[in-house]
């Protein structure tokens, strides 16, 4: 007896997730679907599905699991009247990266018996300081964290089914309300890609900045290139939602520029190296605790235990002894 899985979404995080489903060795039938259909093919051919639908609404009502990590602003199915659709016992997670807003809706719409989680799954240090930009693998995750989030009423069951998702993917579940990891995502994710942004179209603004362009270098591309690591649609739309933790952190960030301004104009070097200094220690200090994680991210893949909640989906009980 197999596990219908479907990925809605055959992004990195989409992809990487089937692949991990796959190396498993369990009896997991993955169907994918994503609106760019070339993305969609690439995942297939990449191993990340078994196959691809083009009706993932139909799907969606027969399949045990449903991974969604399409953005409200793409042109995929609708969340909500997925939600309704599915059968008894099914488990929809939530990928995407904010969940306050999802939460308000999604569990009124849930069909009986059907239960619903956030789950957001983060880098581990081997990806985080890697030089080479993440790609879709099997292992994305691995020495990561499953950050979830819990509806109120959660079957543990549910729990459990994530709690084992995590373990395929070599990560650790990390539970946390909404609000927390929206505005961790905020902070850590949104504001450096409105700064990226908001930098690039200053230099823009000014005509010099054709012939400067050709000195930029490294410290320029680092920054920069945040700028387009999401799609323009799909960032606007989560800043939107996000806006009171993302407001806050934009005006934190004015008030540091501000007060740096007033040192640079002051042109006292003494007074100017010192925000330098304290930022090399926040940042030293970060990398120091993400690295504290380094060796969970050379871990073996866990066996799938008889009594997990995704091996009971799969019907691989332990044998009751004789009478």
């Amino acid at each position: 007896m197999g596990v219908d899985i479907l990925l809605l979404g055959l992004g990195d995080t989409g992809a990487s997730v089937g692949m991990a489903l796959g190396r498993s060795g369990s009896e997991f039938r993955r169907t994918g679907y994503d609106p760019d259909t070339d993305l969609a093919r690439a995942a297939h051919k990449a191993g990340s599905v078994d196959r691809l639908t083009s009706d993932p609404r139909r799907e969606a009502r027969t399949a045990d699991l449903i991974f969604n990590n399409l953005s409200p602003s793409t042109r995929g199915p609708d969340l909500e009247a997925v939600a309704s659709d599915l059968k008894n016992g099914a488990v929809l997670i939530d990928m995407t990266p904010l969940k306050r807003s999802a939460l308000e809706v999604i569990p009124a719409r849930l069909a009986a018996g059907a239960a619903f989680v956030g789950a957001v799954p983060i880098l581990g240090v081997d990806r985080v300081f890697h030089p080479d930009a993440p790609q879709a693998s099997a292992d994305l995750f691995q020495g990561g964290l499953l950050a979830l989030v819990l509806p109120p009423g959660t079957p543990p069951e549910a729990v459990e089914v994530c709690t084992d998702l995590a373990a395929l993917l070599g990560a650790r579940p990390f539970f946390l309300d909404a609000a927390e990891l929206d505005a961790a995502i905020a902070a850590s994710e949104a504001l450096p890609m409105v700064l990226a942004a908001a930098y690039l179209r200053s230099l823009a603004a000014s005509p010099a900045w054709r012939d400067q362009g050709r000195l930029a270098a490294r410290a320029f591309e680092g920054l920069s290139r945040l700028a387009a690591l999401r799609p323009a649609a799909d960032l606007a739309q989560d800043l939107a939602a996000n806006r009171s933790n993302v407001l806050r952190w934009i005006d934190a960030f004015l008030g540091e520029l501000g007060d740096l301004r007033e040192l640079v104009a002051q042109a006292d070097s003494e007074s100017l190296r010192r925000p330098f200094e304290d930022a090399v220690l926040v940042y030293q200090s970060w990398k120091v605790n993400r690295l504290q994680d380094k060796g969970e991210s050379a871990a073996p893949l866990p066996p799938m235990s008889t009594g997990s909640a995704l091996a009971r989906m799969l019907g691989l009980r332990r044998s009751l002894p004789p009478r």
